[in-house]
């Protein structure tokens, strides 16, 4: 590994090309594996938000959209703050269930601790973006999914994690920015 390249960065030497380390993959999809759960419960409720809402404007009820939305806003957000709480005060003891590797363990501790921020985040957008589907707004959210994913994540993540060498921190801050915006 190249003493120069920055944490959980390899360096080829040979063709310039930079690539990412083992440990990054693992300490990134050992993250991943522990947001979902806040994603899937959060994901489950924008199906509910979603029929809820789409029911409540075929029946002419707007004040039954708002509560739609708050109720799925309050039920995804109370699990979004539960997990919050545990990545940040057991960062170490939640990647273990993956790994011993010290490498992997630094890292994803790191990257735990912004992933507290981006699922509360998230779990808003999840939820709202349910809200616009019952709505029968689909349009809107996907162009600006798209344009502030490849617009903003893509080249945040870049800038953070390789430009300015902040590795795999550095990517995730792009995506913290990406959800915030989002």
């Amino acid at each position: 590994e190249n003493t120069r390249s920055p944490p959980g960065v390899l360096s080829s030497s040979r063709s310039n090309v930079i690539l990412i380390s083992v440990a990054s993959v693992a300490a990134s999809h050992s993250f991943i594996m522990l947001v979902n759960v806040s994603f899937m419960i959060s994901l489950g409720v924008s199906s509910a938000t979603q029929t809820l809402v789409g029911r409540a404007i075929g029946a002419r009820e707007p004040e039954l959209v708002v509560l739609a939305l708050k109720n799925g806003m309050r039920v995804a957000l109370t699990v979004s703050v539960a997990l919050a709480i545990a990545l940040t005060a057991v960062p170490e003891l939640l990647m273990r269930i993956f790994t011993n590797d010290p490498g992997v363990l630094s890292l994803g501790v790191s990257v735990l601790r912004l992933g507290a921020m981006f699922q509360l985040l998230d779990a808003a957008h999840i939820v709202a973006i349910g809200a616009l589907r019952g709505a029968g707004d689909t349009r809107w959210p996907f162009l600006w999914q798209t344009a502030l994913a490849w617009g903003v994540f893509v080249p945040l993540a870049w800038l953070f994690g390789v430009r300015m060498g902040h590795g795999l921190d550095g990517a995730y801050v792009g995506g913290v920015i990406y959800v915030a915006l989002l």
